[in-house]
Formats: structure tokens, sequence, C-alpha cells
């Protein structure tokens, strides 16, 4: 994926800015770089930008290892405002930590799912949609050990934490309603009888 999408960006280029034969960077100039990122990128997200102008970028480097000169081409890329905290945070404080986990109302069912399921988040490190297709097979309760379906199809062995051993366990024993379902974690509300999605996660 990675590269179909890195070659649709400099082929898009090349028909844009170059239609000569053999190719020749020469005849093109840092003015049809920026234009072309301007145009071509008017509705992306900076993300997917920054994405376009990497693909050229590493364009303009194997060119320059042919002997081109790219440099002027590579320094007209324009730089992408990703403001510093205009996302989530990258990592919870100790305190944000307890926090979080304090907020759960484990009384409840609800209260024993989502808490479970944040400490496969926080201790595991698992995506939204591994937590959701965790199954009850999955647990090796005797090893201390969770088969975790990852990307790709792959499978991943990885220790169970204490913490989150027991948090499942107690919502396994006193929180999970009756269902036909092999997921650990299912929905508490209609339509019930069915898996808690990535959304609920």
């Amino acid at each position: 994926t990675t590269r179909s999408t890195r070659l649709r960006h400099v082929r898009d280029f090349l028909r844009e800015c170059c239609d000569s034969e053999p190719l020749n960077l020469s005849v093109i100039e840092p003015a049809d770089v920026i234009q072309f990122i301007m145009h071509y990128t008017a509705t992306w997200v900076p993300a997917s930008i920054n994405t376009a102008n990497g693909s050229l970028r590493s364009y303009f480097s194997f060119r320059a290892l042919k002997g081109e000169q790219t440099a002027a081409l590579s320094s007209a890329l324009p730089q992408v405002a990703q403001w510093r905290l205009a996302g989530l945070p990258q990592q919870l404080s100790d305190a944000e930590i307890q926090q979080l986990l304090g907020a759960f109302d484990r009384r409840t069912a609800i209260g024993k799912r989502d808490y479970a399921m944040t400490r496969c988040l926080l201790d595991l490190g698992l995506r939204r949609t591994e937590v959701a297709r965790l199954q009850l097979d999955d647990i090796d309760w005797r090893s201390g050990i969770l088969t975790i379906q990852g990307k790709g199809k792959r499978l991943d062995r990885l220790p169970l934490p204490q913490a989150t051993g027991r948090a499942i366990a107690q919502y396994l024993q006193d929180g999970r309603p009756q269902t036909t379902r092999h997921e650990v974690f299912v929905r508490h509300r209609p339509p019930v009888n069915g898996p808690a999605g990535p959304d609920i996660v």
C-alpha cells in the first residue's frame, strides 16, 4: 500500500510537470513543485500532504544519487503546519492514568467492562480493534498468556499482567451478560447479544 501510494504521487507529479521522454528534471523549476503540491493536495489533511511531500522528496533524492541536481526542487516542497498541541497528548502522566482508571463505576456491569477494556489499552498497548476482537479462547489463564489477532492476521502472544487479568476476570464473572458471543467484551444495551465493537471501545 505504501509503495502504491508513493508511486502514484510521483507519477502524478511527473505527468503534470514533465511530459518529455526520457524524463528530464532540469526542465522543472521550484515554482512548478510548489504549484503542483498546492493544487494536488488542496483538499488534503496535513498528514496526507506530508506523505506526498515525502514521496517527492524521496524521488528527488533518488535522482540526486544518479548525479542530477535536485536540491532546489527538494527545498521547494512546502512545509506543512502541524501545531504542537493540535492533537491528543502522546501519553498520559501517572496521575492522569490513575484519574482515568478511577473514573469507572466498577459496581456496575458496564463499569466493569469499560474498566477491563481500558486496562487492555493501557497495560498491553492494544489497539481498539484488537480489544474488540479479543475472544474467550484467546486467554490462557493457566499460563497467563494472551493471544492477540494483530494487523495482517498476525498472531501475537503477550504476557497477561495481573491487574489486567484480574479486571477481565471480574467482568467475566460478575458483569458479562448471558450471551452466545465468543468475544470477551459484549454489548450491554440494545441491540444485545452483540460484540462491543471498536466504537464502544
